[in-house]
């Protein structure tokens, strides 16, 4: 999660930049309103990032574990697919990483890291799985070892 947090830091440095940002003394009023609509409008893709970042997570995990989903569960993952790229079409992602360039780099860095994160989720319950004995061994063991002491 130290990935996902250093990516989330990396993605609201880019908050102070909007103040450098130029406003055209004969157009104010346009520029101003504009300005205001990207620090908006980033805002909002910052929270929307983090949704999907959570949804992309959990579908990297169940394509990893190959569950077996039913009909209904396959539908409202296509359905999530389907919306995620629908919304993120309402942003003016263009406009904001024509301003921020580094923009598309971080959003792109923390899809692949969302999708890793489920790979190493799946991974991490996989060990643990395997690690933990179950009681009924324990036990077996502690019998044995009574019966040959």
């Amino acid at each position: 999660m130290e990935i996902v947090s250093n990516l989330e830091d990396r993605y609201v440095s880019i908050r102070p930049m909007f103040k450098d940002l130029e406003v055209d003394e004969e157009d104010e009023e346009y520029d101003y309103d504009r300005k205001q609509y990207l620090i908006d409008s980033f805002e909002l893709l910052l929270e929307f990032d983090k949704m999907m970042y959570k949804y992309h997570a959990l579908k990297s995990y169940f394509d990893t574990a190959k569950l077996q989903l039913t009909e209904e569960e396959r539908k409202i993952i296509e359905k999530m697919d389907k919306l995620g790229f629908k919304y993120e079409r309402e942003f003016p992602i263009p406009d904001l990483i024509m301003e921020f360039p580094e923009l598309a780099i971080i959003r792109r860095q923390l899809q692949g890291s969302a999708k890793e994160c489920g790979k190493i989720a799946y991974q991490y319950k996989q060990s643990e799985t395997y690690e933990k004995p179950s009681n009924d061994r324990t036990k077996s063991v502690t019998s044995q070892q009574k019966k040959n002491t």
